[in-house]
């Protein structure tokens, strides 16, 4: 990924963090695929980087990297699903711009971990939704954190992957400040 190629894409990816959307109805995932080679990985990382450099910013409100997740085939734990819940839940505790997020996480973990960590991913994620909607009311409506998580297709077990699309799903339909 050379400075200056992309610039469509990358444009497109602008308009959307910003609430942009094209004719319809508001869209808060954002799929990239391709063959294998194409440089969606370099898309996502380049991604990252301008989230976290706050080069990404809309006319009004802001735009923030809560976390992300790079599956990584054939590397044991990195291509476990069972590791996504856990690591946005750890990443956007750690977002510094909303420290809200760290406030509602942390005590929600504290009550997760009682339970083991290899618990199942259902749990996982309703273990992280709970202090993400009390966040809800907290956060100011113009606010967007954007989770990016790439490599779905490296996953070592592709039923969990399944199982936590769902669950991706559930949180940005319940958060309307999030974006994946």
């Amino acid at each position: 990924f050379m400075d200056g190629t992309r610039k469509g894409l990358i444009g497109q990816i602008r308009a959307w963090t910003a609430g942009q959307f094209p004719p319809g109805a508001p869209k808060r995932f954002y799929a990239l695929f391709g063959r294998a080679g194409m440089g969606k990985s370099a898309v996502a990382h380049r991604l990252c980087r301008h989230l976290s450099d706050g080069d990404f910013l809309p006319s009004e409100g802001t735009v923030v990297l809560g976390a992300s997740f790079f599956f990584v085939r054939d590397s044991g734990d990195k291509a476990s699903a069972l590791l996504l819940p856990p690591t946005i839940a750890w990443q956007l505790a750690g977002c510094t711009s909303h420290p809200i997020l760290r406030t509602t996480i942390a005590n929600a973990a504290r009550s997760y971990i009682t339970h083991g960590t290899q618990q199942q991913i259902e749990h996982a994620f309703h273990g992280l939704l709970e202090p993400l909607s009390a966040a809800n009311a907290l956060l100011a409506p113009n606010q967007r954190v954007v989770l990016v998580i790439d490599g779905l297709d490296e996953c070592s077990d592709q039923r969990l992957i399944t199982n936590a699309l769902t669950h991706l799903f559930t949180l940005i339909h319940t958060l309307p400040w999030l974006y994946i």
